[in-house]
C-alpha cells in the first residue's frame, strides 16, 4: 500500500528539517563495500526518506502510486530556478577510488512460484534467474554535502546501513557515518558549478560546457510520476 496522508504527517512531525537545527555539514558514509553507481550515483536524500518511512511505520510501501508524494527527511528543501529541490549534493569519493564491476545473479520472488496453475518452466521466460553486471565504485569513503538538521539526522542514520541499489547483493554497505561542518556550504553550488542537478535559473549564468538535460526533481527519482524539469548537472566523475 502506498504513503496515507496520516502517514506523511507523521514522518513530518518526526524527521523534517527544523530551521532552528538546520545547517551546511559534510556527511561521510566510510564503505565496507563497493557501492554500485550507475548513469547518476546514490542520492542521499532518497535513502533518507526510505529510512524515515523505515523508522517511524516499520515498513516501507509496496508501490508508491502513480504520483508519490515528496516523503519529508532531515535534509532541508530550498527553491531554486523555481521549483523546490533538495540542498544535499552528489557524492563524492573520498581519497582513492576506481571503477570496477560485479556479477548479480537475479532470481524470482519466491512468492511468483505459487501463482502459476501448471508448470513452471525455470530454462526460460519470466522464472528464469538473470546474469547481470552492475557497475561499481570502489572507494574508502563518499560524501555528501547536505543542508540538515543536525540532530534528527544523527537520530535517523542508524537506520541507514547502505546506500546504492543492490544493497541485498551485498553492495553499498556502510561501516560507520561521520559528520563535519561544511564552511563551504556546498550543498548546491561550489566554484560556480552545480553540486546535484539543479533547475535551469534564467538569473544564474550558465558554467562554460555545463550539461542540460531533463531530470527528475525529487525522490523517488527513478518513478515516472516525479516532476521534471531542465536541469544543470554536477560534473562526471570522468
Amino acid at each position: 500500500m502506498s504513503l496515507t496522508h496520516d502517514d506523511l504527517a507523521r514522518i513530518t512531525e518526526r524527521w523534517s528539517a527544523r530551521p532552528e537545527h538546520t545547517r551546511a555539514v559534510v556527511l561521510r558514509g566510510v564503505l565496507g563495500s563497493p557501492v554500485a553507481w550507475h548513469r547518476v550515483p546514490p542520492r542521499i536524500e532518497g535513502f533518507l526518506a526510505l529510512a524515515a518511512i523505515q523508522a517511524t511505520l516499520g515498513r516501507v510501501p509496496e508501490a508508491p502510486g502513480p504520483s508519490p508524494a515528496w516523503v519529508p527527511c532531515p535534509v532541508d528543501r530550498v527553491s531554486f530556478g523555481g521549483y523546490d529541490v533538495d540542498a544535499a549534493s552528489w557524492p563524492r569519493p573520498v581519497g582513492a577510488w576506481a571503477w570496477s564491476h560485479r556479477h548479480l545473479r537475479k532470481r524470482p520472488d519466491a512468492e511468483s512460484y505459487a501463482a502459476p496453475s501448471g508448470k513452471v518452466l525455470i530454462a526460460g521466460g519470466e522464472y528464469k534467474a538473470i546474469d547481470r553486471i552492475e557497475q561499481t565504485l570502489c572507494a574508502g569513503a563518499l560524501e555528501w554535502h547536505l543542508r540538515a538538521d543536525v540532530p534528527r539526522l544523527i537520530a535517523l542514520l542508524p537506520h541507514m546501513d547502505a546506500v546504492g541499489r543492490t544493497s541485498g547483493g551485498g553492495l553499498g554497505e556502510v561501516a560507520r557515518w561521520e559528520i563535519y561542518d561544511d564552511p563551504d556550504d556546498a550543498a548546491l553550488i561550489r566554484g560556480g558549478s552545480a553540486q546535484r542537478p539543479l533547475p535551469v535559473d534564467p538569473d544564474m549564468p550558465l558554467v562554460a560546457g555545463s550539461e542540460i538535460r531533463m531530470e527528475p526533481l525529487r525522490a523517488p527519482y527513478w518513478h515516472p510520476g516525479v516532476p521534471r524539469a531542465p536541469c544543470m548537472m554536477p560534473e562526471p566523475l570522468c
